[in-house]
């Protein structure tokens, strides 16, 4: 969350998102390269699921290419501490 309160999807922030496709809730931690481990649901930065999203917030809904077609979240949390 920024220090005005107006939380952003950015790099280094937990993410928690509704998969519309699914209506699965997930939560990812946004982190470079270096960092990414699938097993602790640490994704990169770079992906094109964290492009997508990056900017977001709480609300939004966002669609992005995936190798199966297009898929779309609901950002429904963001921050510095994990969402529950």
């Amino acid at each position: 969350m920024s220090a005005r309160g107006n939380p952003t999807v950015a790099i280094g922030n937990w993410v928690k998102i509704l998969d519309l496709g699914d209506e699965q809730e997930e939560v990812f931690y946004l982190v470079d390269e270096a960092a990414v481990n699938a097993a602790q649901s640490r994704v990169s930065a770079r992906s094109p699921f964290a492009q997508a999203i990056l900017g977001s917030t709480p609300g939004q809904v966002v669609t992005f290419a995936t190798p199966g077609g297009k898929a779309k979240v609901k950002i429904l949390d963001t921050g510095k501490e994990k969402p529950r």
